[in-house]
């Protein structure tokens, strides 16, 4: 299959088929699995930086790196997973460099997509609160927002969301139970019980 075939046929094949052509000297099979993540990574760069240019500049470096190294790839874990965690890792560290705006990063991760979003939080959009859910997930704790984010706006499981922080399942599990648990009780202070539905 050539890249005329592969692009036509972009949905039929896997990211381990993209891979398995890279590391088999096809590089411009790359041009697929860019094609294929690079509007999810440039969103979660914008929902945590609130920055177009640096959400684009931290794009093109994850698959700067994701080229460099895709050869020495173990395939421990999904492309997908190994992506995103490439891109993790760029945002702490953009966010250590003091590169960002604090104010702007303290604005992160509050645009949930509808059609992903659980029924507790499509019960808020319908009441039309969603300014008091993104005021409630920027208090959350940094860990439980990415976590939230990574759960709902990418769709990820559980085990993908501990490969990309690199933490136990066990952690996910009660970062999501801890941000969950402290959004009901941020609603249920204002007297909102949409949260019953969990």
């Amino acid at each position: 299959m050539d890249n005329e075939e592969l692009s036509g046929n972009f949905d039929k094949v896997t990211d381990e088929e993209l891979v398995s052509r890279f590391k088999s000297g096809d590089h411009s099979s790359f041009i697929n699995l860019v094609d294929r993540y690079k509007k999810g990574l440039y969103g979660m760069f914008y929902r945590v930086l609130r920055n177009q240019a640096d959400a684009e500049d931290l794009t093109q470096e994850v698959f700067l790196k994701a080229y460099i190294n895709l050869n020495g790839f173990r395939e421990e874990s999904s492309f997908k997973t190994w992506l995103y965690r490439i891109g993790i890792n760029l945002a702490s560290n953009f966010k250590k460099s003091g590169r960002y705006n604090r104010e702007i990063l303290d604005n992160s991760l509050t645009e949930f997509n509808s059609k992903s979003q659980p029924v507790f939080i499509k019960n808020l959009i319908e009441k039309d609160q969603t300014r008091l859910l993104s005021k409630a997930i920027k208090s959350l704790p940094t860990k439980q927002r990415v976590t939230l984010s990574l759960r709902i706006d990418k769709e990820l499981k559980n085990h993908e969301i501990a490969e990309i922080l690199d933490c136990p399942i066990g952690t996910v599990k009660a970062n999501l139970f801890h941000a969950i648990n402290n959004l009901r009780e941020k609603f249920k202070k204002m007297g909102i019980n949409s949260f019953k539905e969990l």
